[in-house]
């Protein structure tokens, strides 16, 4: 019998699952995020070493075979990222032992895809956009972080967040909920104190992603500027996911678009997700939206089974289940 190991290494969790055919899970484990981007390479080789030690090690007592491991890793945008991890795989993983490596986001539209193929968009604390058609080929943009357009991702509303506070504050913009909301949250008696937590030796740090509930609080009791932050990042995934489409698929096409990411899956206002919907459907009527329901990590089983093909669709099942996101 062979096993596989799924890992999903993401920019803040990652999660790495040893399954049989059956979709039985022989081993899990935890760690922290190992984008090497924001991490560093030392740090996503150390991340990676204590996701898969273990793991190695309760197969070897198992005495299963590893037939294939999936590397779904954050931070896998470009040539010299896949240069930077394979160099780290190379050092954690037996030579003999077979491995795919893929963006994360990858895992997302395989994991909620029904048949494997379509578009998958994630924004949490950033975003991304990927392709599989239905021959197997593969394109994807964005990845890089707000700096470089990514929008619609976590980090950005909360950008967006604080700069609608700040001027609403000086009167440069129009009044927002945004201001008081965020002194209050984080007990400041200035707006602008806030920079004592974003700076890189603050002692009780706070991402720009943090922000993003705020927003998302703000625009269900009604303020406009919170609305409209929401609008524009449903906008701008929306923008991601139809450039994909219009290079790959037809107007009129059943295109499966999968939704994954803390935002997509925790906003609690609709504003960001209707605005998405309705200006894909503009361009792709039949498009049909799915969010993710299962872990990222499920969809690192399945492409490792892929390669070997040895997963039965009941076993697919069982395992979307037992790898329910919590």
């Amino acid at each position: 019998m062979k096993v596989v190991i799924g890992i999903d290494g993401g920019g803040t969790k990652s999660r790495a699952v040893l399954a049989t055919p059956k979709g039985v899970i022989l081993g899990q484990k935890l760690g922290k995020g190992s984008n090497h981007q924001t991490v560093g390479e030392a740090n996503t080789e150390q991340v990676l070493r204590e996701l898969l030690d273990p793991l190695l090690k309760q197969a070897n007592d198992f005495d299963v075979e590893i037939g294939h491991v999936c590397f779904g890793l954050s931070g896998m945008d470009r040539p010299k990222d896949e240069e930077i991890f394979r160099r780290i795989i190379r050092k954690l993983l037996p030579k003999e032992v077979p491995y795919s490596l893929v963006n994360d986001t990858f895992l997302i539209l395989r994991a909620g895809a029904p048949e494997g193929w379509g578009i998958g968009v994630v924004s949490g604390t950033g975003s991304n956009c990927v392709m599989i058609d239905q021959k197997g080929n593969r394109d994807w943009l964005g990845g890089l972080g707000y700096e470089f357009g990514d929008e619609g991702c976590g980090t950005e509303i909360g950008i967006d967040a604080l700069r609608a506070a700040m001027r609403g504050q000086d009167g440069r913009g129009p009044k927002t909920q945004l201001t008081a909301r965020i002194k209050s949250i984080y007990k400041l008696q200035r707006l602008d104190d806030l920079l004592d937590r974003i700076t890189t030796d603050a002692k009780d740090p706070i991402a720009f992603s943090d922000l993003a509930p705020i927003v998302f609080a703000a625009a269900d009791a009604e303020d406009p500027s919170a609305k409209q932050i929401l609008v524009h990042a449903g906008n701008e995934l929306a923008l991601s996911v139809t450039t994909l489409a219009k290079r790959h698929f037809a107007v009129e096409e059943k295109i499966p678009i999968v939704l994954g990411g803390s935002i997509f899956q925790h906003g609690s206002h609709s504003a960001m997700r209707n605005t998405f919907v309705s200006k894909i459907k503009a361009s792709f009527p039949n498009a049909f939206l799915l969010l993710l329901n299962s872990s990222p990590v499920h969809g690192g089983i399945l492409l490792a089974f892929d390669q070997i093909g040895e997963l039965t669709s009941r076993a697919k099942a069982v395992l979307r289940a037992r790898l329910s996101d919590h």
